[in-house]
């Protein structure tokens, strides 16, 4: 009798209608399949929203190194020119650059000579303190493991010289590279 009416009633001169009660099978019925709906939705966002990892390759000059880097939807920073997006590792991590590019990176462009600056690339980054300037290196090859096999990517290496870890992961690796 869902949405059937019963009776009319008068209500300060005005008629209006009185529908009848749900019967409780109904509402039985109804309630559970909200409750499954709604468990069903939360399972869906839920494995849409778990931790994604992957695995890289970064090659700077002869040296290669391998590590796990946590996939960063929110890592939307890119070089302005040419769009190349940006790779974050922590320090620890970053053993594999040369001591030079790594303290020109940490201190300024000035405090390097000429080879190293031309490896440098200046990106505007915006954060929750404050507007400021990232300086990241371009990598002669970037691998990510998509499906079991290795493919080349486009990105440049910033070096997070903070005490923060990355969910004890190596790296930040922006989705828009997978």
């Amino acid at each position: 009798k869902l949405g059937a009416y019963e009776q009319y009633i008068e209500i300060g001169g005005s008629i209006a209608t009185v529908y009848g009660d749900m019967p409780v099978w109904l509402f039985v019925v109804l309630s559970s399949l909200s409750a499954l709906a709604t468990w069903g939705i939360g399972r869906i966002f839920r494995a849409k929203n778990a931790l994604r990892t992957c695995e890289l390759r970064i090659q700077f000059a002869e040296k290669e190194k391998e590590m796990l880097g946590l996939v960063d939807s929110g890592n939307l920073l890119s070089e302005p020119l040419s769009g190349t997006p940006v790779i974050f590792i922590k320090e620890k991590d970053a053993d594999f650059l040369p001591s030079a590019l790594l303290e020109a990176m940490r201190m300024g462009i000035a405090s390097t000579d000429y080879m190293s600056g031309a490896r440098l690339r200046f990106v505007p980054s915006k954060t929750v303190s404050g507007d400021g300037i990232l300086l990241a290196a371009l990598p002669k090859a970037v691998f990510l493991r998509v499906q079991g096999k290795w493919e080349s990517r486009r990105a440049l290496l910033a070096v997070d010289f903070s005490d923060g870890d990355f969910g004890g992961f190596s790296a930040l690796v922006p989705e828009i590279l997978l």
